[in-house]
């Protein structure tokens, strides 16, 4: 359910994020707010899948967003039909999870903002539709990348004790967070932005990096 306060029928524009890129993004973009028909007041990613879609607020105008994709590289992983490219090990999982962490830590530390806050941990979003592949009758480790991406983002904002059942969204694709006037937009499958009246902008946002991570020669990079 929409929170946002814009009129379902007046279009906004916001910064799409697509599989594999995030970072620091400023926004309201204050050099297109005099123009309304080029206004992007919002960001947000969708088509998360296997993959996890994560936002929270820095200081000021700015806004922390990615959409992180972590797989397994062969020979580790050779067949994507029975999930295995997105199935680590317990000791594989785990290292995704610290390696997450420090990742976050790395690019937080590098940027003029002060260390993660309540505002942080309050306005926290984490959607990701397949943390795990369900009921297993063999045996087999079911928890999938996706769980340990967010497992590393709920530890370092200091949510440790926040499981991924509650700390996670698994009913939704995607998100567009108003970042004007407040509000969030969730996507289901099959949802489109414009459905809620958003549009991607027409240009995106400077400096937004590599958030894919693969395991290759038995360690978790970015590439």
């Amino acid at each position: 359910m929409s929170t946002s306060p814009f009129p379902e029928q007046q279009q906004k524009f916001f910064y799409f994020i697509p599989q594999g890129r995030g970072g620091c993004i400023a926004c309201p973009n204050t050099t297109t707010l005099s123009i309304p028909q080029m206004a992007t007041v919002g960001v947000g990613t969708h088509h998360c899948v296997t993959c996890v879609g994560v936002y929270f607020p820095m200081d000021g105008n700015k806004h922390f967003i990615a959409h992180i994709a972590a797989r397994l590289m062969p020979p580790a992983a050779t067949d994507e039909k029975d999930d295995k490219a997105w199935t680590p090990t317990a000791e594989q999982g785990e290292a995704l999870a610290e390696f997450v962490k420090r990742r976050l830590a790395a690019y937080v530390g590098s940027s003029p903002h002060t260390p993660a806050d309540d505002r942080w941990r309050e306005k926290l979003i984490l959607v990701c539709p397949r943390p795990d592949r369900g009921d297993q009758t063999d045996g087999t480790e079911s928890r999938m990348t996706g769980y340990y991406v967010a497992r590393g983002v709920l530890d370092f904002l200091g949510l440790v004790d926040t499981s991924i059942a509650t700390g996670v969204d698994t009913s939704a694709r995607g998100f567009i967070v108003d970042c004007m006037r407040g509000g969030t937009q969730t996507l289901s499958e099959g949802e489109a932005p414009q459905k809620y009246g958003w549009a991607e902008a027409a240009r995106a946002p400077d400096g937004l990096g590599s958030r894919n991570i693969e395991l290759k020669n038995g360690e978790w990079q970015i590439v």
